[in-house]
């Protein structure tokens, strides 16, 4: 193997073990929403949890037609990026350039759960 493609293997490996240990252990430690479901297991009501944010207990089977809506209304690029959408983002700064202040987000689905678990401040420096 050549020099160049080990350091070049190394610093990624690096990276990704950075990554890795920079992510937090639990996301969450605040409750979920309440869900009601028949005896099938199909989703028949659910309640905001008691911080307002809608936090639904892990399921393995999350409707298409859910994934579908959200990914769509939220981050139509979400199975296509690293966590980062350049597009979405250099959007967001075009058009907040624009318009007086914070018009448009470019935050992906990966971004807001990050920011939701930690609690912070939506800001540039946070994304």
């Amino acid at each position: 193997m050549k020099r160049k493609t080990k350091i070049k293997l190394l610093v990624l490996a690096a990276l990704l073990t950075w990554f890795y240990f920079s992510l937090p252990k639990n996301l969450f430690n605040t409750p979920t929403s309440y869900i009601l479901e028949d005896k099938d297991g199909i989703l028949l009501n659910a309640t905001i949890a008691t911080d307002g944010q809608w936090r639904f207990p892990f399921n393995a089977n999350v409707p298409e037609k859910f994934i579908d809506c959200i990914t769509t209304f939220e981050d139509k690029r979400f199975f296509y990026h690293p966590g980062v959408d350049p597009l979405a983002f250099g959007r967001a700064l075009f058009k907040n350039m624009d318009g007086k202040g914070s018009t448009q987000g470019g935050s992906t689905l990966s971004m807001q759960v990050i920011r939701i678990s930690q609690r912070n401040n939506r800001n540039l420096w946070n994304k």
